[in-house]
Formats: structure tokens, C-alpha cells, sequence
């Protein structure tokens, strides 16, 4: 397979994954592909929804030790602006020693690793 056609059949599994995951509660993630000229391999995850929030590992992590990284378990889905754009806290990953804290960019979309001193000196108290 190529890497065009294995792009093109990420984004209809995506697509798929969304309306199954609204049929069942649930909410897939798709993670990133290994392929060969023959094969395509995608780790799919599938998160409970609780409060309308999916229970990702990286909330998970978030709600169990936001504490050890000097956060509150009420900081995840917080908005703060650093350089004149927003971001919103989505995660943690706590073996990620240097970056562990995981924010997304509120207009884009984009997702990023960023140090604990990071968020904390940018959070509003």
C-alpha cells in the first residue's frame, strides 16, 4: 500500500469509527499506521464517555496524578493563552517526564507536549 491510499483509508475509519462510537457511547481514537506494500495496521482505542467526556488513558492519567505534577484534577479542560492563543489542558502522560502535560490549541485544534511550568505559569489562578 501507499502512503496516499493508507492516509485515504485512516480518514474512512475515522469517519466510521465516529458513528459507531455514537451508536455505543463509546469514543474510538485511531492511532497512527504501520503499513507494506500489502498490509495497513491501525491501533484503534475505544474510551467510555462519562459526563461527556471520553475517560482516554491520557485523562485517566490526568485525574489520577494532576496532583503529583503540582495540577488539580479541575484543571483538565482549562483554557489559558499564552502569546496571544488559547489552550485547553486535555491530558497527562506522567512517563513523559519533560512534557508531560498535553494541551490542545482551541482554534486549531493542534495538540502539543508542554513542562508543567508551562501551564502553571500561564494558568489563571
Amino acid at each position: 500500500m501507499k502512503r496516499k491510499e493508507v492516509m485515504e483509508l485512516q480518514k474512512r475509519i475515522v469517519q466510521e469509527l465516529e458513528d459507531l462510537g455514537k451508536e455505543l457511547g463509546v469514543e474510538f481514537g485511531l492511532g497512527r499506521a504501520t503499513y507494506t506494500d500489502n498490509n495497513a495496521t491501525f491501533k484503534v482505542t475505544a474510551s467510555d464517555i462519562v459526563d461527556g467526556q471520553a475517560l482516554s488513558p491520557i485523562v485517566e492519567d490526568f485525574n489520577l496524578f494532576a496532583s503529583q505534577f503540582g495540577l488539580k484534577k479541575s484543571d483538565l479542560g482549562r483554557v489559558f493563552h499564552r502569546n496571544g492563543d488559547a489552550y485547553k489542558i486535555i491530558g497527562l502522560k506522567r512517563k513523559a517526564h519533560k512534557y508531560p502535560i498535553l494541551i490542545e490549541d482551541v482554534s486549531t485544534g493542534r495538540k502539543f507536549k508542554v513542562s508543567t511550568d508551562i501551564v502553571k505559569s500561564y494558568l489563571p489562578e
